[in-house]
């Protein structure tokens, strides 16, 4: 399982502002950094997170399952700095 805690954020972003617009908005970088970041994680998991249907981003039930655990990983990781 490969990702990184950049690709955590951005995940978590998209799931909790509902598009990758509006995650790029929140995070500051552009929506093809947003794009890039997901499908870098879908690719280093091996699995579709999230269905494209014109331009549009929807969490599938495989994103959904990652949520709790990518939420975890991502705090804990930041309690440790």
């Amino acid at each position: 399982m490969n990702f990184t805690l950049r690709q955590l954020q951005i995940f978590l972003a998209v799931v909790e502002n509902g598009s990758a617009l509006s995650a790029s908005k929140k995070l500051n970088i552009s929506q093809a950094a947003v794009s890039s970041a997901i499908a870098e994680l879908e690719s280093g998991l091996d699995v579709v997170l999230f269905d494209r249907w014109k331009k549009r981003m929807v969490i599938n039930d495989r994103g959904r399952l990652l949520i709790p655990q990518a939420r975890q990983a991502y705090e804990d990781t930041l309690a440790a700095y």
